[in-house]
């Protein structure tokens, strides 16, 4: 795969309400006590032959994080996912596997998790249309939840394929100083990189401001819809 395609699995998203999981990775293969890890490198997993690894088999690295109130109830505890790269798996145990990080977009840390790898095109070309201000989304989370994120960043918004957003789809962030009455201040544009069934994850591109959680995003749409 070329770098483009690669790098179009990274950056943050709502993760499922089931874990995708095939195994954690443990060390690294030569330095037990290595846990920060990066480009080359090769990992201790947790899970081999037994758990449908084979050699050959391509597995994206994730690392799930709490978002919203740290001091909430387990119960009303809300989370985001991060992926740190990929990883190919090069030998395979009846319980365990060594994988090659072929892909960083950064730090990959033991503990981290493997889930198998789904190739998409880059980015679909969508007709731009005309940004829908009457019905935005708002900004939820960033990477490792932060809260303002600037060019080439993304984060994620709380809209996804039930309201009918698309890969490829641009976007105009704004927000409104003056309150809901105030005509919409455009502080960036984005463009949407990977949607879930109720949300999605934009990269921002052309900030003249920090984008903020909470901020409102008007998705693009042709002006029939």
């Amino acid at each position: 795969p070329t770098e483009e395609l690669l790098a179009s699995v990274c950056g943050p998203r709502q993760p499922p309400d089931f874990s995708l999981a095939k195994g954690k990775i443990l060390s690294h293969r030569d330095d037990p006590g290595r846990q920060l890890l990066g480009p080359g490198d090769y990992l201790r997993i947790d899970a081999g032959e037994a758990d449908g690894l084979a050699n050959g088999q391509t597995f994206v690295i994730r690392r799930r994080f709490q978002t919203g109130d740290r001091s909430a109830a387990k119960k009303d505890q809300t989370f985001g996912e991060q992926t740190a790269g990929l990883a190919q798996i090069t030998d395979v145990q009846a319980s365990s596997s060594t994988a090659l990080v072929v892909y960083a977009c950064g730090e990959i840390y033991a503990g981290d998790t493997i889930e198998p790898y789904i190739a998409q095109p880059a980015s679909y070309a969508i007709s731009d249309g005309r940004p829908q201000f009457d019905a935005p989304a708002r900004i939820a989370f960033g990477e490792f939840d932060r809260r303002a994120a600037a060019n080439g960043q993304m984060m994620v918004i709380d809209h996804g394929l039930m309201q009918g957003v698309q890969r490829g789809q641009r976007v105009t962030i704004v927000r409104r100083p003056g309150g809901a009455a105030a005509p919409p201040l455009t502080i960036a544009d984005g463009v949407i990189i990977g949607v879930r069934p109720d949300s999605a994850t934009i990269r921002i591109d052309g900030a003249t401001d920090a984008v903020m959680v909470g901020d409102l995003v008007a998705l693009h749409r042709p002006s029939a819809q």
